[in-house]
């Protein structure tokens, strides 16, 4: 397989921030969307060649019952112009889903060298920047590798895309070091070099990261550690207080407008009653303004919602299409009531039981990659309950076509590998497609 090809796909995954660096530095504007859809195109059209067969799985039937569903009703009900919906369909919602369905043949430990490399290069151009302009350090909310004069800008959420780096860089490493089979393991000074990659991601998020972003991170990390120590053990206990004093010391150490931005949550709470339109300002109210809105809408019409791509021309602010109220499942409940969310909560409840299945067979490397894309699309399915849109976020598309394919082509290799490379035999290596 191309190593462009894989380059891509990491770059479609975890390089937002670096793409939008490389719009920066070269000054060009207006044609984001259509080159990131040649880069997953080429990508998923590559792997697609070197995939074999593939299987019709349940997932990609509940995946099709969707993604119809998302037809039929913008059809019906859909109020947005049909560019605006058609192409978002097509480049964020349909388009990523197979090209993760490619992806998955090719997932192995070695590809995560992809991720630390964006994760590394975009350290170097942050503190590049920082250097050019230290004014950037003193910023409320990081806004960087922003054109100048753009107001729309596109790196768009910088703290978002932070958070999709550094925090998924933080969860692999994490994973992998605690989930690894001991031979899978690095040794050394690779094993030095990931603990320094794993932290400097971490200080990085909790800087500079969005709060979704982080608390979805702490959240699969804390289950993660939940399931994998023995409560039995003293030293569990010494690790969950060194953990807590760490996560106290850490907000004392940030920044004062870091710390401000952590204050403003409970505050927002307190104004949850509040029947003010806030949608610009402060970022919490705004937040609580959109969620109050989607449950609003759904209220109105609870069966089937006001329609596809209809919530940013319902809710109380300016008419933005193909708005949502940052939070996908609130997203789903506006505008396709319990009906829609019905079936894409079949779709969802379908990926975990698949990996649950898969999980008890695989051993080894394959269980272990399993594992890190099943826990990274839930760290990207809890960070955008705080931040996503159905229509926009095409990173849980990926990894949900993965997981399709890890599924059942890793049980097909396990049948086939050959005598002395069985696949239930823990480190084996999976035979090339």
């Amino acid at each position: 397989m191309s190593r462009l090809a894989t380059f891509c796909l990491f770059f479609v995954l975890f390089g937002q921030l670096c793409f939008n660096a490389i719009f920066y530095y070269l000054h060009i504007s207006g044609v984001a969307t259509l080159v990131w859809g040649c880069l997953y195109l080429f990508a998923a059209n590559k792997m697609a060649r070197n995939a074999g067969n593939a299987r019709f799985t349940e997932i990609d039937l509940l995946f099709g019952a969707c993604m119809a569903y998302v037809l039929f009703d913008y059809l019906i009900l859909g109020e947005s112009s049909a560019g605006a919906f058609y192409s978002s369909f097509a480049m964020f919602m349909v388009g990523p889903y197979f090209c993760g369905r490619a992806m998955g043949n090719f997932f192995t430990p070695d590809k995560l060298r992809y991720l630390y490399a964006f994760a590394a290069v975009m350290l170097f151009l942050m503190l590049f920047e920082f250097a050019r302009d230290p004014s950037l350090l003193s910023q409320e909310r990081l806004q960087i590798f922003r054109p100048e004069g753009d107001a729309r800008t596109i790196a768009g959420a910088t703290d978002f895309y932070i958070a999709s780096l550094y925090c998924s860089t933080f969860l692999v490493i994490f994973l992998f070091l605690i989930l690894a089979p001991k031979e899978l393991k690095p040794r050394g000074i690779r094993r030095i070099g990931l603990y320094l990659l794993a932290f400097v991601s971490f200080v990085i998020a909790a800087v500079w990261g969005s709060r979704g972003g982080l608390l979805a991170l702490m959240a699969v990390s804390g289950m993660v550690l939940l399931r994998h120590v023995s409560f039995r053990s003293p030293k569990t206990y010494l690790v969950i207080v060194a953990l807590i004093l760490f996560v106290v010391g850490g907000y004392y150490a940030l920044p004062p407008t870091r710390q401000e931005l952590i204050q403003e949550i409970p505050a927002g709470l307190a104004a949850l009653g509040d029947a003010a339109c806030v949608i610009s300002g402060d970022s919490v109210l705004a937040h609580i303004t959109l969620y109050r809105e989607g449950i609003r809408l759904f209220s109105e019409s609870p069966l089937f919602g006001v329609g596809a791509s209809n919530f940013g021309l319902h809710f109380c602010g300016d008419t933005i299409e193909m708005g949502g109220p940052h939070s996908t499942i609130l997203h789903l409940l506006s505008e396709y009531g319990l009906v829609g969310a019905l079936i894409w909560s079949l779709w969802f409840f379908s990926v975990v039981l698949t990996f649950k299945r898969a999980d008890r067979r695989y051993e080894g490397e394959q269980k272990l990659m399993l594992r890190i894309i099943f826990l990274l699309w839930l760290y990207e399915f809890l960070a955008l309950q705080t931040s996503g849109n159905l229509y926009v976020d095409y990173q849980p598309y990926i990894f949900t076509g993965m997981l399709a394919t890890m599924t059942f082509r890793r049980k097909t290799l396990a049948r086939e590998a050959p005598a002395g490379r069985a696949a239930g035999r823990p480190g084996a290596i999976l035979p090339q497609l």
